[in-house]
């Protein structure tokens, strides 16, 4: 493989950030939308 070990953990860190990038976005929204209140 030319894909090291290490670069592969690299890649799944991002993904990992990513995904509770966007899932803390998601969260946000829904609290603005039950609370009403604008995002800062």
């Amino acid at each position: 493989m030319s894909v090291k070990m290490t670069d592969m953990v690299f890649w799944i860190f991002i993904l990992l950030y990513l995904l509770m990038y966007f899932y803390e976005l998601s969260i946000l929204s829904e609290y603005k939308e039950l609370f009403h209140l604008p995002l800062s």
